[in-house]
């Protein structure tokens, strides 16, 4: 069961970076966006996840160049196309 369990979690995350792969290559990302910005469009896919299920992944989509990260003057984290 427990294998089960990890194995539908893991499939999840997956699909939630897919989303936001498909996110990038349809030109959201274009411009710098917040994370309020990216739940919402989360939201309007009709997909609820927690923002700390969705802070790593952009993480990772940052450290394989992906995605830029840079803080905004108010101190909040904005992600953009890399590129």
């Amino acid at each position: 069961d427990v294998k089960l369990d990890i194995g539908k979690k893991v499939r999840s995350k997956m699909g939630l970076t897919d989303f936001l792969l498909r996110f990038i290559n349809e030109g959201f990302f274009d411009s710098k966006k917040k994370i309020r910005d990216i739940m919402n469009r989360f939201e309007k896919e009709g997909i609820n996840p927690p923002t700390s299920t969705v802070h790593p992944l952009l993480g990772r989509l940052v450290l394989k160049g992906k995605l830029n990260r840079d803080k905004n003057e108010e101190g909040v984290w904005e992600y953009s196309k890399q590129g």
